[in-house]
């Protein structure tokens, strides 16, 4: 049971950061549009724009050390250094995707 508590958790956590309903932030991860855009701080990163670093082969699979070290908004507005750190923060598993198709 605490492991199906974390996860609850987790949810609750997640859609919160994103301003969203557990509902919502179930819909949307689970969607195809999110290959192409994640909301943060209240408006779309375009996904296809963000470039990832602190790669290291011997950190393989997990590459938690990676970070993202460049993204746009969807208007096309980059995304500052304490954006970039508070996006790395908030969305881990996508630096860690990113440095995974780094040896694809």
């Amino acid at each position: 049971m605490k492991l199906v508590k974390l996860f609850d958790d987790y949810l609750d956590m997640a859609a919160a950061a994103q301003n969203m309903t557990r509902e919502e932030y179930t819909a949307y991860y689970l969607s195809e549009s999110k290959k192409n855009e994640i909301k943060f701080n209240g408006k779309k990163v375009d996904l296809n724009t963000l470039e990832v670093d602190g790669v290291d082969s011997n950190d393989y699979p997990d590459f938690v050390d990676s970070y993202i070290t460049y993204a746009e908004y969807s208007n096309g507005k980059k995304l500052t250094d304490d954006e970039l750190d508070d996006f790395t923060d908030q969305f881990p598993d996508i630096a860690q995707e990113l440095a995974m198709e780094t040896f694809q």
